[in-house]
C-alpha cells in the first residue's frame, strides 16, 4: 500500500474513533442529566439539600412544612445569606431544598414561581404553596420571623 492510502486509512480511523468517542460523551452525558430527576432524593432535615427543580417538586409533596430556595451559586446575596440560612434551618430542624436555577433544566422553575429575586425561600405545607416567598439577603431576624411564621401556623 502506498503512504497516501495508509494516512488515509489512519486517518479514517481516528476520525471514526474520535465520532464514536463523542457519541459516548454526549449519550452518557444525557443519561446522567435525565437520571438526575429520578434518583430518591435523601431527606436530611436540618441541612440544606442541593435537588433539581424537578425532584423539588416531588420532594415537597410529602413534608407538611418544608422551604424551597431559589437561588444560583455566584448571586452574591444567596452567598452572603448562606450561613444565616443554614443556621436556621439546623436550628429549627427545617426541611429546605436549593435549586440552582441557572442549572440546564432548573430555569422553568423560576416563571413557574414568578422568582421576583434571588435568594427567594417559598413556604410549602403538604406540597402546596402557602405564602409569599422571603427575597434577598434580609438578615437572621427576618429570616428567624419568617420561618417561625411557618412552622407555627396551622396555614
Amino acid at each position: 500500500m502506498s503512504k497516501k492510502k495508509v494516512r488515509r486509512r489512519q486517518s479514517s480511523l481516528t476520525s471514526r474513533w474520535l465520532l464514536i468517542a463523542l457519541a459516548v460523551f454526549i449519550v452518557g452525558g444525557l443519561a446522567v442529566v435525565w437520571a438526575q430527576d429520578f434518583l430518591p432524593v435523601r431527606d436530611q432535615p436540618g441541612k440544606r439539600i442541593y435537588i433539581s427543580a424537578n425532584q423539588a417538586m416531588k420532594w415537597l409533596e410529602n413534608k407538611e412544612v418544608a422551604f424551597l430556595q431559589l437561588s444560583f451559586k455566584t448571586c452574591p446575596y444567596c452567598i452572603a445569606a448562606g450561613p444565616t440560612i443554614e443556621k436556621l434551618v439546623a436550628e429549627y430542624n427545617l426541611h429546605l431544598a436549593y435549586v440552582d436555577i441557572k442549572e440546564r433544566g432548573n430555569e422553568w422553575i423560576a416563571n413557574e414561581l414568578a422568582l421576583p429575586g434571588t435568594p427567594a425561600i417559598y413556604p410549602f405545607k403538604n406540597g402546596e404553596l402557602v405564602g409569599p416567598p422571603i427575597v434577598g439577603n434580609v438578615g437572621e431576624e427576618a429570616f428567624r420571623e419568617f420561618f417561625l411564621r411557618y412552622l407555627e401556623s396551622d396555614a
